[in-house]
């Protein structure tokens, strides 16, 4: 073995244990139940990652449908409750109360460790924020499927309005407070999950979820920055990060074609990969020229949430 193999796996030890210290201290998420703090601080790195990769699936679920339909319905009707165009009307669909099952089975499973009961707390304000606004769209598409306008001059939007604009209002604010407990908990977590990949996985496997790690605060940046009222934030660190990741994945991808084929949905993920760094370097040159349009987030967040699908649809030990 060289020199620099029981440095690096020094170098490894010694992060675990930091680890140890780090990951099991109070925290204003949760304080580790006995039978956690008993678990090996590398297996407890990857338990972390793993709860908080459903949650920011369940989350993303949610927030795109809504989304959607705030950005619809924000373009045809104006701030006082009234069509913003009377001679095309308005037109929403109802969100079905299914957009919420897996943030409600995450709920279901807050037992399980490792516990998150501030991050949970805040999926609970969520769906019940989001339910809520649910609830409101089915109620609007219902009266403009029976065309209840024509009887009362579109009184019942007037009414609804209010009620929609400070639901989602509600929504907006609490999927903010939970995009940044998760992101948080990546932040404790994620350079201590990438010392235990490195050790205990193949090189493909940890340059594909390096790639994941750098895309998920990236995207977070460049949506935020997309719908900032104030300056226009460059992420140009973030994404930085997320174009060495890349470079280091491809690399490693072209280096062993034959591995890399034995791996499930691994060429549809590389695929993904290559499309969404292009359209990220797009993203983050028009950043830096002008606000990008809604158009621009939604294909972002698009493209970013198949990403996600195939990161998840993954197999390094298929078959």
């Amino acid at each position: 073995m060289s020199a620099r193999g029981p440095i690096a796996a020094l170098a490894v030890s010694s992060a675990l244990s930091l680890a140890a210290c780090h990951l099991f201290e109070d925290r204003d998420d949760s304080t580790p139940a006995d039978h956690e703090a008993e678990l090996d601080p590398a297996d407890y790195a990857e338990q972390v990652d793993a709860k908080l990769r459903r949650i920011s699936a369940c989350r993303d679920i949610v927030a795109s449908v809504i989304v959607e339909s705030w950005e619809r319905y924000a373009d045809q009707v104006d701030d006082e409750g009234k069509p913003a165009r009377k001679r095309e009307g308005v037109y929403l669909r109802g969100i079905n109360s299914n957009v919420f099952r897996s943030c409600r089975r995450v709920l279901e499973a807050a037992k399980t460790p490792p516990q998150m009961p501030k991050i949970e707390a805040e999926v609970t304000n969520v769906v019940e924020a989001g339910s809520r606004y649910a609830e409101l769209t089915r109620e609007l598409a219902t009266y403009l499927e029976q065309e209840g306008w024509r009887d009362d001059g579109w009184e019942t939007l007037s009414a609804l309005d209010p009620q929609l604009r400070q639901t989602h209002g509600r929504w907006a604010a609490a999927d903010d407070e939970l995009q940044r407990a998760i992101d948080q908990r990546h932040i404790e977590n994620d350079s201590i999950l990438l010392g235990v990949l490195e050790r205990r996985r193949s090189s493909l496997e940890v340059a594909s979820r390096r790639v994941m790690i750098r895309a998920r605060p990236l995207v977070r940046c460049m949506t935020g920055a997309a719908r900032s009222e104030g300056p226009v934030e460059t992420c140009a660190n973030r994404y930085a990060a997320f174009d060495e990741a890349v470079a280091s994945f491809d690399e490693t991808y072209a280096r062993d074609p034959g591995a890399a084929s034995k791996v499930f949905w691994m060429q549809t993920f590389a695929k993904d990969v290559e499309e969404f760094h292009e359209l990220a370097n797009a993203f983050q040159r028009r950043l830096t020229q002008r606000k990008p349009r809604s158009s621009d987030v939604q294909e972002l967040t698009d493209l970013y949430s198949s990403l996600v699908r195939d990161a998840e649809t993954l197999d390094f030990d298929f078959p």
